[in-house]
């Protein structure tokens, strides 16, 4: 069914004939008058596990049915793009001038009373008449790339400080020119303001047209690293550039933020430069990344029909080739509707410098160059070169495109409703036996309870962690004994998504399985979270597999396999004799485990730096650490710096996040020290710790015993407390469901549940604090005069 649907599709667009299909356009934005998309607000997103249709609208109406659609549609990428992640590009302004003199180009943009002004070195072709072809280099006239690749072109370098000051550190420069002719935009990112100044750099081209004896229609432009990213935003929201060349720009680049999120060391929400990016894409989407409506592939597609080259370098591990492999092929599939996709190719080829093309990739560049800036159509560009051609991209877009995804690896994961391992049952519900349940036991709601509306709190909820290994879609099953229609429904949620409710479930009393949901899911850790509905309703077991078949199990099925227990507590301490699965970024002279010094055990991780001074210029990551969301850490380490003076910082990395990206730089002296970070928040489901120990050139540091705790689930109990005795502080449940705290006049009380979520906040007028409470085991926080107590209550 699924093909006949893309056949028909495609059958629509062939009313196009390819010739008709332009190279290049000759006004900036040819979607200015179409309809703007609905932008809702993060809450209202849908979560998207698969990366986004890019032919679909972006109000859920269908997908487009013509190329002359894909005007409309682009708009509707555009927006999305300035709405959720970059600031909104400002149109021309009215007021520009240029001058060409002395090979300097110079343009002048007044706006709002505040002036741009753009110059540039132009170089010149040495040979022929003319008019020439323009390449615009980001920062130099032809990026990274060598010059002699555009020897028959205008050289003219984009000059981005010009602009907006180019910045590491993800502090912006307010007082840069685009912030000052724009001070509303001052939430934007740099790649809105640098991809308007590129914008204005072709506007003073074309009004000097005749000077530089100029072919505006075959205008490219190119960068490296940011630099690429640069070039990418420039190329995606200027039309009339006809090529563009996007070299090693990975994360927030080529590489999708979806597929990054599964990768490990790489550029990601959490972790990219937030003076270059608006600061709502990572206050918004980080560890909710699915929530995006759009995705980099769709940026890379507002370039089509115009020409794009895509360049990486594997092996580099933080620009995330793999993701840029994959963003690549799904918008490669808008190419192909359109005819042609020989304006679209790559080049991943490795084993070389960043921002150093290898031999493969200059004459990839160089073909690209001779057809789309050249003219010469009789040169070959179906360029598709790299490492990862047993990559399974066809799941990333299989929704949408005309693909069959390889075979993987059969995966059942059994789960028992009522394990006391993993699982977490709420005190609305009660375990009970039955002969004919699997392992003799099923889960069911407390008499008299049911929640029709909305799903219950947390007492009326089942928490189940699982694990798969594959990317694919997997079908959920429970097995259920559900006596009447009024006793067969229950809420359902996997992972962040929305409470579904399943209702008709009526086995008329006998223990059956039940298809319950299909759903793509990441390789990796998630949950399923189980609300009552209606009373009655029995659950035994879930079944989750990736079988195609969607056959019911049979009987009581199999032995419980996925079940992973809540994460409390993790420590590297190296004595397993090896640091596998760690990460090596700008490696310095050395990192690795010795015994030459340690603070406990036979082991200890050393790291070396060189010369460099900045905290990149070495750094080591962690192994995947499991975290749960929402849960509060704490995390330390004790580290040594021989001879003195030492300098670090901390960072998080990985699918998700501890607290803030960077934690605050530190000192470390010749003797060792305990460095602690305390009630740090996650994010998503796996976080890694950077240490960034390359402020200090040539300096050597020891690092041992790094402990990651959750303190959500296993709080430990801090007993000094300054003007409160421990015997002022008294917990007792005197009747079911009743809590009395005693405490200190004026103290705050916070009750949580014991996987972390907040039950409520109080405070203590009178010394006494009578709670109504649900059965079950809750963690007591008592607060007074900035001390905190903290102690384990059951309430019968």
């Amino acid at each position: 069914m699924r093909r006949k649907f893309f056949t028909l599709f495609a059958l629509l667009w062939t009313i196009v004939a390819i010739a008709d299909v332009p190279f290049v356009y000759t006004v900036e934005n040819t979607g200015v008058g179409c309809t703007a998309p609905p932008l809702p607000s993060v809450n209202d997103l849908p979560s998207i596990v698969r990366l986004p249709d890019p032919f679909a609208w972006s109000d859920g109406h269908g997908r487009i049915t013509s190329f002359d659609d894909w005007k409309c549609r682009r708009s509707e990428i555009k927006a999305e793009i300035e709405h959720y992640e970059i600031g909104v590009k400002p149109n021309r302004p009215a007021n520009i001038s240029a001058t060409y003199s002395g090979n300097i180009l110079t343009v002048t943009v007044i706006e709002n009373e505040k002036t741009v002004t753009l110059k540039s070195n132009v170089v010149m072709p040495t040979a022929g008449t003319g008019p020439f072809p323009v390449i615009i280099g980001m920062n130099s006239p032809t990026g990274s790339l060598s010059s002699s690749i555009f020897s028959s072109c205008i050289q003219i370098p984009f000059m981005h400080d010009q602009v907006a000051t180019y910045n590491m550190s993800g502090t912006k420069d307010l007082n840069s020119p685009f912030y000052q002719m724009y001070p509303e935009l001052s939430q934007a990112g740099d790649y809105c303001a640098w991809s308007w100044g590129v914008s204005r750099l072709i506007d003073g081209i074309e009004l000097v047209q005749q000077q530089l004896n100029a072919d505006l229609k075959h205008i490219g432009v190119t960068g490296c690293s940011y630099a690429g990213k640069m070039a990418l935003f420039a190329g995606a929201f200027d039309e009339r550039i006809a090529l563009t060349i996007a070299q090693e720009s990975g994360g927030g680049g080529t590489a999708s933020w979806r597929i990054s999120e599964t990768l490990g060391s790489v550029e990601k929400i959490s972790s990219t430069n937030y003076s270059w990016f608006m600061p709502a894409l990572r206050d918004n989407f980080n560890g909710k990344v699915e929530k995006l409506p759009y995705d980099h592939h769709e940026l890379l597609s507002m370039i089509a029909p115009r020409a794009l080259l895509a360049l990486g370098n594997d092996g580099w591990t933080w620009m995330a080739d793999e993701s840029g492999y994959i963003a690549c092929m799904a918008a490669r599939e808008v190419w192909k509707l359109m005819g042609v996709e020989d304006r679209f190719g790559f080049d991943f080829t490795g084993g070389h410098n960043h921002c150093s093309a290898a031999q493969s990739q200059v004459a990839a560049v160089t073909s690209f160059v001779d057809r789309f800036l050249c003219g010469n159509n009789d040169i070959n560009t179906n360029i598709l070169t790299s490492p990862y051609q047993n990559v399974n991209y066809q799941f990333w877009i299989s929704d949408w495109a005309n693909v069959t995804e390889p075979d993987v690896a059969l995966e059942k994961v059994w789960l028992e409703a009522e394990s006391v391992d993993c699982v977490t049952i709420g005190s609305d519900f009660a375990v009970k036996e039955d002969p004919n349940a699997s392992n003799g036991k099923y889960v069911t709601a407390k008499d008299n309870l049911n929640s029709l509306d909305a799903a219950p709190g947390v007492q009326g909820l089942i928490t189940i962690p699982f694990t798969v290994n594959k990317h694919r879609d997997f079908h959920v099953y429970f097995r259920l004994n559900c006596p009447a229609g009024s006793e067969d429904s229950f809420w359902v949620q996997i992972d962040n998504g929305p409470f579904v409710a399943y209702d008709g479930l009526n086995t008329n009393g006998e223990w059956q399985w039940t298809h319950i949901v299909s759903q793509a899911l990441l390789a990796g850790p998630h949950k399923i979270n189980i609300g009552y509905r209606e009373n009655g309703a029995k659950l035994d077991k879930i079944c989750i597999t990736n079988d195609p078949a969607n056959q019911l199990p049979t009987g009581m099925g199999e032995s419980e396999t996925g079940c992973v227990s809540i994460p409390k507590y993790f420590i590297f301490d190296f004595e397993t004799g090896n640091i596998t699965g760690w990460t090596k970024q700008n490696p310095g002279r050395g990192i690795d485990i010795t015994q030459e010094d340690k603070y406990s055990g036979e082991y200890a991780l050393k790291m070396v730096n060189g010369t460099g001074t900045s905290a990149w210029s070495i750094q080591a990551f962690t192994p995947p650490v499991e975290v749960v969301s929402g849960h509060a850490y704490n995390v330390s380490f004790w580290i040594r710096a021989v001879g003195g003076g030492g300098k670090g910082r901390i960072s998080t990395t990985g699918s998700g996040q501890l607290g803030n990206q960077y934690w605050a730089d530190f000192t470390v002296g010749d003797t060792w020290q305990q460095v602690a970070y305390k009630n740090l928040t996650a994010t998503g489901n796996t976080v890694q710790l950077a240490f960034d120990m390359g402020y200090i050139a040539n300096k050597t540091y020891y690092i041992d015993d790094i402990e990651f705790k959750d303190i959500s689930v296993d709080p430990q109990p801090t007993v000094i407390i300054p003007d409160i005795e421990i015997s002022d502080i008294k917990m007792f449940s005197p009747a079911p469901g009743v809590l009395n705290v005693m405490a200190p006049e004026n103290s705050k009380v916070k009750i949580t549940d014991i996987i972390g979520r907040t039950i409520g906040t109080y405070s203590v007028q009178t010394y006494s604090l009578e709670l109504s409470l649900y059965t079950g085991t809750y963690i007591v926080s008592i607060e007074n005069k900035n001390r905190t107590w903290t102690q384990k209550v059951l309430v019968k």
